[in-house]
């Protein structure tokens, strides 16, 4: 594992009140090794997406691409949905 890694993380000890397990995703931004084993540094990822703004030329949300996808879109105002009915992007 390097950082800069995405990772996902399963456990039963966080924030889990019926004991089921959880599974977060995270950053790995730090490690170092200690005496038999390696301990990664992490930061948790947001549930949403993140947007980005996109360059002018991208085109809409409906026919861009999946790369392009990784950049922010506006959602429908009325459902609060992606034209896909997918999650909007979180912005921050």
């Amino acid at each position: 594992m390097i950082t800069g890694s995405e990772v996902k993380l399963k456990t039963d000890r966080i924030g889990s009140q019926d004991g089921t397990v959880q599974e977060l995703e995270a950053l790995v931004v730090g490690r170092r090794i200690v005496d038999h084993g390696l301990v990664l540094d992490i930061q948790l990822l947001p549930k949403r997406r993140v947007a980005f703004v996109a360059p002018a030329a991208t085109p809409t949300y409906a026919s861009a691409t999946d790369a392009q996808r990784e950049y922010g879109f506006a959602c429908d105002g009325t459902t609060q949905l992606m034209p896909d009915g997918s999650e909007p992007y979180e912005v921050r």
